[in-house]
């Protein structure tokens, strides 16, 4: 593609660093891309370093017909704005123009977009709005529906981490990075260092960072008021940043606003050093699903100071903390995973409208069953025909799917899926597939036969091949790897863990996109925090179930890797402190006999419930107090939108990708897998507070804007049109 960034501010901003790293990657990927930057600013000046080309962009206004020319010389295809007044003239340019370079608009800085008329012109005239992090693509979705949008989080190069040596006796150091501002937090920085000086007094302080919007003079007298000047040591622009935070052995990022990025903290993560972050920006997005315990409040020296003393006196914990940091940034930071997204949202927006694409999309699920995968397959298939496209579902002939994608009114073809190998379905399929265009024609296979059935029947025809990966669980061969995923134009993966899996057992991370499910919101019987009134006396009469005491849930597949048994051993513990609680699980499995044995053995008959499979789960889920998800492994879990859907507190796992649903503390708790004592101690706590249950219900329904199935059709689209 030919492609222009725009960056016309003149200073170094994780603005500058995320359109440059971005023109740079795409460069190297053989794209014809150039820079329009402020000659002799920063940005323009760093663009030339790099190598790349470069164009002065200095008062547009006079030079706009000279601009204009250029784009027509060079045939630019796509205009990438990432400020506002880049913008408005990547958007008068494209308007003087035919035909029209597409306009492309990044939000990486901290504030938020608001509707305004002037603005609306604008997006009316956009093509695709990238957000830096959930937090604004949120917010675009709010105020600017009509444009596509997507989060694309920024992947940094970084040298190869170096591990934490240092000679015995020498004194630890925590470090800052970042321009000297107010809003990067450097006041509070010191503050809480004098506080840990109190108890360590041999540390060091570092800051490192040219003066923006605070003097340093002010930092060094604010440094001898406190009486900390011999412990602090002002480093101004460091020549090599990797190479300062390799001498630090804790990273801190102090800011009280912004953060809109965090360059910095994927920095020290990358350097795999222990980093303590405020609560700002997109922060919490890196911090809280995985480390929770590296987050601190914002403007608060002291609560930044007793982490920090923590820390310093336990370098296991600090071990510990670090390789985390470093496996964190490995899932969000990949920078190649970060051109790849960037280049499939360019080429999704550069397609023509999806009336010329319609698209045909064959839904391949050999299950038996109708379990999250099959809810996920008729979700996404809604949402791609509202959207346009075609939809066929391929299915084993009288399977519960077939049955309810007839309901929905979708076209469906029974297979008899007999064994792994089966030629006369895929022969059938095949017969199918060659009456539909081949460019426009993609064959999505939801579960494992499903991908083996649409290899076999695609070979040698020109579909686009998706896999869709759920599980989190190692893929059995290479054999498998190599037949089911790397045959695949892309695969989807439900969740980053699942992309990890899928690459420690031999996958290429480039070849993976991760889609977070979704579920069709207005399918569903959204209700207020209380059941109706009837809900549970209907279910007791039902289900032989006492009406007194909490309700807990449990709506799984009862098989060993959703991890019931842990559940029943909690529910012993909890039966002690709360003895007229009880335990629904719904659903059925192979472990149904084992399962009901435990409860007899723990002598909790009447107050563990086995209801079986239920039709319609969600009945019995409204009338819950509480919803326990207790698996060991889990690709995503769906069913905990269900029970945010539902206004049900939860409890789960940290297992698989339940971290990448459930926020800590604010939409759910989290306890680590296999453990029935800390599982129980999790229950109590909600049990035993209703405040709690009623705002981690309310933090659940609020999580469910970023997981709709109108969002995931869109990406998965994306994904179909980038291949």
């Amino acid at each position: 593609m030919k492609i222009v960034q725009i960056i016309d501010e003149p200073w170094d901003s994780g603005i500058t660093h995320y359109a440059l790293s971005l023109a740079h990657g795409l460069t190297e990927q053989g794209h014809a891309v150039t820079v329009w930057a402020l000659r002799g600013a920063f940005p323009f000046e760093a663009a030339e370093r790099l190598g790349l080309s470069t164009q002065d962009c200095r008062r547009p206004w006079l030079r706009f017909w000279k601009l204009r020319r250029w784009l027509i010389e060079n045939k630019i295809e796509l205009l990438h704005a990432h400020t506002g007044s880049a913008h408005v003239l990547a958007c008068l340019l494209a308007a003087a123009l035919k035909p029209a370079p597409k306009v492309v608009r990044s939000w990486s800085d901290s504030r938020l977009p608001q509707r305004r008329p002037g603005r609306l012109w604008l997006l009316k005239r956009t093509d695709g709005l990238i957000a830096a992090n959930r937090l604004i693509l949120s917010s675009l979705a709010a105020q600017f529906p009509f444009v596509p949008a997507t989060e694309i989080f920024q992947g940094i190069r970084w040298p190869s981490p170096a591990p934490m040596e240092r000679p015995p006796g020498a004194p630890l150091a925590i470090g800052i990075v970042g321009r000297l501002d107010p809003v990067k937090g450097h006041v509070d920085f010191l503050k809480a260092a004098a506080l840990v000086l109190k108890r360590f007094p041999d540390a060091r302080f570092l800051l490192a960072g040219g003066q923006a919007n605070l003097s340093r003079r002010d930092l060094e007298a604010l440094a001898a008021d406190l009486g900390i000047s011999g412990s602090v040591r002002f480093l101004g622009r460091v020549p090599s940043v990797s190479d300062f935070m390799r001498g630090c052995d804790i990273g801190v990022v102090a800011s009280t606003g912004s953060e809109a990025v965090s360059r910095a903290a994927l920095e020290w993560m990358a350097s795999r050093r222990p980093v303590l972050a405020t609560r700002v920006g997109c922060l919490p997005e890196i911090f809280e699903a995985k480390m929770p315990e590296a987050m601190t409040p914002a403007g608060n020296s002291g609560a930044m100071a007793e982490k920090l003393s923590a820390w310093l006196a336990n370098p296991a914990l600090r071990e510990s903390l670090a390789q985390r940091a470093y496996e964190r940034f490995v899932e969000i930071g990949d920078f190649p995973n970060f051109i790849a997204a960037t280049l499939a949202f360019y080429r999704s927006v550069s397609a023509p409208p999806a009336r010329s694409r319609r698209l045909t999309v064959f839904h391949v699920d050999g299950e038996r069953g109708f379990r999250g995968g099959e809810r996920l397959l008729l979700d996404l298939a809604k949402a791609l025909r509202a959207r346009g496209h075609r939809n066929v579902v391929v299915c084993r002939q009288g399977s519960a799917l077939q049955t309810r994608a007839g309901i929905f009114g979708f076209e469906t073809l029974g297979l008899p899926f007999s064994h792994p190998w089966d030629i006369i379905s895929a022969l059938r399929l095949r017969k199918a597939l060659k009456r539909s265009p081949a460019s426009s024609t993609v064959v999505h296979a939801h579960s494992a036969h499903g991908a083996n059935l649409a290899r076999a029947a695609s070979l040698g025809l020109k579909t686009i091949n998706i896999a869709h990966r759920h599980v989190d669980f190692p893929v059995s061969s290479r054999l498998s790897l190599w037949w089911k995923y790397a045959g695949a134009q892309k695969v989807i993966a439900v969740s980053q863990r699942v992309k990890n899996v899928m690459v420690a057992s031999g996958a290429e991370p480039g070849h993976i996109r991760v889609v977070h499910a979704g579920l069709d919101l207005e399918a569903l019987p959204l209700s207020p925090s209380a059941p109706p009134n009837g809900t549970r006396e209907k279910l007791c009469s039902q289900l032989h179930i006492p009406p007194q005491g909490p309700w807990i849930g449990n709506v799984a597949a009862l098989v060993d890797h959703k991890d019931q048994t842990t559940l029943i051993e909690a529910m012993r513990r909890v039966a002690e402190i709360h003895p007229t609680a009880q335990l629904l699980i719904v659903g059925k499995g192979e472990l149904e006999g084992r399962l009901k044995a435990l409860v007899q053995e723990f002598r909790l008959q009447g107050r563990v419930h086995f209801t079986g499979f239920q039709e319609d789960p969600l009945s019995i889920m409204r009338a819950l107090d509480l919803f326990v998800l207790s698996s060991h492994m889990e690709g995503l879990g769906l069913v905990l939108l269900e029970a945010m859907a539902c206004s049900v507190p939860i409890v789960a796992t940290r297992a698989g990708g339940i971290p990448e649903i459930v926020q800590e503390g604010v939409s759910g708790v989290l306890v680590p897998p296999r453990n029935p004592e800390q599982l129980a101690q999790a229950i109590l706590g909600c049990l035993n507070d209703p405040e709690k249950r009623k705002s981690l219900a309310a933090g659940g329904k609020d999580r469910l804007k970023d997981f709709t199935a109108k969002r995931m059709a869109r990406e998965i689209e994306e994904v179909y049109l980038s291949c």
